[in-house]
């Protein structure tokens, strides 16, 4: 285990105290927090605490105080720290299901809610386990993200689970917490494990799943694909859980999909000039916006077209929405989205440790914000519990529904 000197330890808080305070976009969304008397409080925290894990979850709650998604701590090396059950857990109105069993436990059943864990009523549970280390925009965000976290631990023991079974039973199990591979972190935390995913649906509808924007090839991929589509009556592109990435990724797969130029996303930013501060001038910010954005020529499909959002759609995968709405291409459907987007500085830390501050404020076109809020669907439908035993898809089954009912359906077998 590592172990951090004094000085060491003094200092990360020190470098997180000073770049977010000259660089973090949402002060005014923590108006109430006095930033001074946070880094006062926690060097005497640091002092005393010399287990690396525990600094390290001191750090982490320290930027959550901040309330913002893309300001955050994390681990370079996290899997070799992280431990946990192989379980997926989804939050449906701020209750915890089993949504999915990789480690194949015979005495859990998925689609069994979650009561209490370690004998701790499991919203209890969150609020001071979870919550305090997770850094999040929104509450909806908080409670989504803080589902796909709960039994992640920093060491190899046991966690107890109280919960009910689809059958009504009661019951409870003994799981040790172990250490994940990147694959299983990414399916606990994210669900999926590829980039892009394509398949066609009943009734010729073309299904994409885009998972990230964080890698390049996906653009070509997705042109490629649809040079090859001869018919289809609609294409739904399902963005649930899409963590974000590079904005320029997704500006790129709407150059594929848009007939006409469309816009990005406008941004602020505090600047700061010393002698203004001298003069008792407060900071002020500075605005820019970026320039219409031109599709590229190639092969386009005259569809509806319906894109799936959910709590976990984030950062740039809600860039990605503002751009398609700034020329109504597409017809949002699902749940709000996370609510957090911005552009990040990102610090290297003692232990290999890395923090982010948002130094941004995304915006609409028209100035208007979803920052703190989440970008809302034209066609509201969240999940239930049909979705979490895997029964079916209640937002993919309302988009085939949409585009079934917005489009004539030409059945070529006739």
């Amino acid at each position: 285990m590592k172990k951090l000197t004094l000085n060491e330890r003094i200092y990360g808080v020190s470098i997180l105290w000073k770049e977010a305070e000259y660089n973090f976009a949402y002060w005014d969304k923590v108006k109430n927090l006095n930033w001074d008397e946070v880094y006062r409080k926690y060097i005497d925290l640091a002092i005393n605490t010399e287990d690396f894990i525990e600094y390290y979850k001191l750090l982490k709650s320290m930027y959550a105080l901040l309330k913002d998604a893309h300001t955050c701590v994390d681990l370079e090396d996290y899997e070799n720290y992280v431990f946990a059950p192989k379980l997926v857990i989804d939050n449906i109105d701020k209750n915890l299901y089993i949504s999915k069993n990789l480690g194949e436990y015979n005495d859990i059943e998925v689609g069994s809610k979650i009561l209490k864990i370690n004998d701790i009523d499991v919203s209890d549970y969150l609020k001071e386990y979870v919550f305090p280390y997770t850094s999040a925009s929104t509450n909806h965000y908080l409670w989504a993200k803080g589902a796909k976290e709960l039994l992640l631990g920093y060491k190899n023991d046991y966690v107890n689970l109280k919960v009910l079974t689809p059958d009504n039973i009661t019951k409870e199990v003994n799981l040790e917490r172990i250490m994940l591979t990147r694959t299983d972190l990414k399916l606990i935390k994210y669900n999926n494990l590829h980039s892009i995913e394509f398949k066609k649906l009943n009734k010729d509808i073309e299904y994409v799943k885009i998972n990230h924007f964080m890698d390049k090839t996906i653009v070509e991929k997705l042109k490629k694909y649809i040079e090859g589509i001869v018919y289809c009556n609609g294409i739904i592109i399902d963005i649930r859980g899409n963590r974000g990435g590079n904005s320029n990724i997704a500006m790129d797969i709407i150059k594929i999909l848009a007939k006409k130029p469309f816009k990005e996303a406008k941004w602020k930013s505090y600047k700061y000039i010393p002698a203004l501060k001298s003069w008792g001038i407060t900071c002020d910010f500075e605005e820019g916006e970026f320039e219409e954005i031109s599709p590229i020529d190639c092969k386009k499909i005259d569809v509806q077209i319906a894109i799936l959002i959910d709590n976990l759609t984030f950062s740039s995968a809600e860039d990605f929405l503002i751009a398609l709405d700034s020329i109504s291409l597409g017809t949002f459907i699902g749940d709000i989205t996370a609510g957090s987007s911005g552009n990040s500085i990102y610090i290297n830390l003692p232990g290999k440790m890395y923090a982010q501050v948002c130094s941004m404020v995304d915006l609409y076109p028209d100035g208007s914000e979803f920052v703190g809020s989440g970008i809302k669907p034209h066609i509201y439908i969240k999940k239930g519990m049909s979705d979490i035993m895997g029964i079916k898809d209640s937002i993919l089954d309302k988009a085939i529904n949409f585009i079934l009912n917005n489009r004539e359906y030409k059945d070529k077998t006739k």
